[in-house]
């Protein structure tokens, strides 16, 4: 069995890719700072003792849900544009 590992016909698209790339890229980042910064703000407020209350009840709540279905919400129920 010999297979050609010929990729020519993808060269078309090669543009297709690095703006995909550009954008996997771009989500990484603005994921990394918005869950850094609400990580810090949330830091901050565990400190209020009834804010501790509210942020670990959340907290339990989403760790409950499995990771399938917060993908499943996020994909059906976008948020609505203005």
């Amino acid at each position: 069995m010999n297979y050609d590992w010929d990729f020519r016909f993808l060269l078309p698209y090669v543009g297709a890719f690095l703006r995909g790339a550009a954008v996997t890229i771009e989500l990484s980042v603005l994921s990394f700072v918005l869950g850094t910064l609400v990580g810090m703000i949330g830091g901050v407020w565990l400190r209020i003792t009834r804010a501790k209350l509210v942020l670990l009840f959340l907290n339990d709540c989403v760790r409950a849900v499995p990771i399938l279905v917060l993908l499943l919400l996020v994909y059906y129920f976008p948020a609505r544009q203005l």
